[in-house]
């Protein structure tokens, strides 16, 4: 696995406190602010990096045990709101935060479609800490995305986590769980992607002369491959783009995706990815195309279709 590399930047003087994290082999950029530091996000020269910046954030209090989650299309503003009396005189209880987590991209680049995806997906996690009082009136927002861009935020989410728990901060939970296992704990029905992983059925696709390997897993007609599968094999042979051009097709959209990619001799996957089937899986490795309900194996050496004892028209 590979290591989380982190940049910390520590506010001095006035602004004593505040944290600004980048991670090299990540999306993500990172503010960690106390509420005495609020002032940065409104002084137009100091804080103009962050103060209209789009993102998801996190208001903190009571020694960790009181949260808040947002999306916003500005920090500036939403933090503003957040820190004044409400119109009617009413005291409003997002003033008591200790402090902000502010999550966003280097280059600005989570839509709004993105923030209501991880808004949602936080405030489910946080369910799960018993300790933890959510302060947030619903559950969320869905939002209208495919399963793979689900995949690249859940690797998103999943680096934050464990980008927080490395700055020691656990407001989640103390364990860091795959999102797909903590959000199934939840037993939410509306999870887009229903992820049944567990080592008893986890499948493998091996070369005898270590040519590639994946693993991945079977679920409701759908095939898994999971991150950090890879190949050495690759090109296809001549005659698959004129036969098969849907998959060639295929592994060429994982590579424009940035969910395939060449590292030395290898093709490896950055993140778990959906396929429409075991077949469609195979090809991305084995670079033929062939049937993946004989070529996925489990660890007794049992195909897919003797363990699921399908007799598919092959």
């Amino acid at each position: 696995m590979e290591k989380q590399k982190l940049t910390i930047y520590y506010g001095v003087g006035e602004y004593e406190g505040i944290k600004w994290i980048d991670t090299t082999n990540s999306l993500i950029n990172l503010l960690i602010l106390p509420q005495n530091n609020i002032s940065y996000l409104t002084n137009e020269e100091d804080g103009k990096d962050y103060a209209n910046k789009s993102g998801v954030y996190i208001l903190v209090g009571n020694n960790d045990q009181y949260i808040y989650i947002g999306q916003t299309n500005s920090i500036k503003k939403r933090i503003i709101e957040h820190t004044k009396t409400d119109s009617d005189g009413t005291y409003n209880i997002k003033q008591d935060f200790e402090y902000l987590i502010f999550i966003t991209t280097n280059g600005n680049s989570l839509g709004a479609t993105d923030r209501l995806y991880i808004e949602q997906q936080l405030i489910k996690l946080a369910s799960t800490n018993k300790n933890l009082t959510i302060e947030n009136g619903n559950n969320g927002q869905n939002s209208n995305i495919t399963n793979h861009e689900a995949g690249v935020l859940n690797t998103f989410i999943n680096d934050f986590r464990k980008l927080l728990n490395n700055i020691n901060i656990k407001i989640f939970e103390t364990k860091i769980l795959d999102i797909q296992t903590a959000l199934k704990n939840t037993q939410n029905e509306d999870i887009s992607l229903k992820v049944k992983y567990n080592d008893n059925n986890k499948l493998y696709l091996k070369h005898t002369n270590n040519e590639y390997y994946a693993e991945g897993y079977y679920v409701d007609g759908k095939f898994i491959v999971l991150k950090n599968s890879w190949t050495k094999r690759l090109t296809f042979p001549d005659y698959m783009p004129k036969r098969y051009p849907s998959d060639v097709n295929f592994f060429n959209e994982l590579l424009n995706k940035g969910v395939l990619v060449l590292r030395g001799d290898k093709y490896i996957m950055t993140e778990d990815y959906t396929c429409n089937s075991g077949s469609q899986a195979c090809t991305l490795f084995i670079k033929i195309s062939t049937t993946g309900w004989t070529s996925w194996k489990n660890a007794d050496n049992k195909t897919m279709k003797e363990i699921y004892k399908i007799n598919p028209k092959i």
